[in-house]
């Protein structure tokens, strides 16, 4: 299986911010079926079309947020995983930092003996 392109170097056309969060330090949160939510995140839409693409777990909290907790959240810590000039790309970012981290994750429990889901859900707006 051949090894997926770190999400920090997937530079997707539309992306002008390129986000300020550590991928490498990100709380867990286990879902209830079972998986695990990392870089669960949501993309927000501006006026002018332009999206930001905020995280939808933080430290300190053991579920995901919901959206108006992500948003707040957003305001008021400004982290944010990428800025984009629209909201397909934000959500085109979102997905190769789903599959990256996934497999990130995967490959970490392979070598733990362990065997772990990553859920990844974006939600747009």
């Amino acid at each position: 299986m051949a090894t997926p392109i770190p999400a920090k170097y997937i530079a997707p056309i539309g992306r002008y911010g390129k986000g300020n969060i550590d991928l490498n330090d990100r709380p867990q949160v286990k879902n209830s079926d079972g998986s695990i939510s990392t870089v669960y995140s949501m993309t927000f839409t501006n006026r002018d079309g332009s999206a930001v693409l905020v995280p939808g777990v933080r430290k300190g909290l053991d579920r995901q947020m919901t959206p108006n907790e992500a948003l707040a959240h957003y305001k008021k810590s400004g982290e944010y995983l990428g800025k984009f000039k629209s909201e397909a790309t934000a959500n085109a970012y979102a997905e190769a930092l789903h599959k990256s981290e996934e497999a990130k994750l995967n490959a970490k429990a392979n070598q733990d003996g362990a065997a772990i889901t990553v859920k990844n859900v974006i939600k747009p707006k």
